[in-house]
């Protein structure tokens, strides 16, 4: 689950699980979420994981912070309850954030989360290139 690239950021892990790893740069003020390849055993874990996620930061202290979603080693999936779950969680998900990336693998995944942002209303930038997706985070 470790991107090749880590270096770039100095984090802290915040919590873990088979499915995702959470981590901050407090200097760069950064979340960082990495989703990994371990597919849901069932809809429950879905739910269960992206809510512990959600709440490991809390909106009061998102502020002034900027949020990297990680989807590059993630299974896609786009069956109806699992496209409901995560419309459900979006937008609580990207709450309170000054800017926000979600990074891809492939553009049938941007497709999708094209799609996600017009059905929630929950806006980030897509970027394929991690270096890339952290300089449009952390700049000015």
């Amino acid at each position: 689950m470790e991107p090749d690239v880590v270096p770039l950021l100095d984090t802290e892990d915040m919590f873990q699980t088979p499915y995702f790893r959470v981590a901050v740069d407090r200097l760069r003020r950064l979340v960082w979420i990495i989703r990994s390849q371990e597919p849901y055993p069932d809809y429950e874990t879905a739910r269960d994981q992206l809510q512990q996620v959600n709440g490991v930061i809390p909106n009061s202290q998102r502020h002034g912070w900027s949020l990297l979603i990680d989807l590059r080693e993630a299974r896609g999936r786009n069956d109806p309850r699992f496209e409901q779950l995560i419309a459900e969680h979006r937008p609580a998900l990207f709450a309170g954030y000054e800017r926000r990336v979600v990074l891809i693998r492939t553009a049938v995944g941007q497709m999708q989360l094209q799609r996600q942002e017009r059905e929630t209303g929950t806006t980030a930038a897509l970027y394929r290139d991690f270096e890339a997706a952290v300089r449009y985070l952390t700049g000015p």
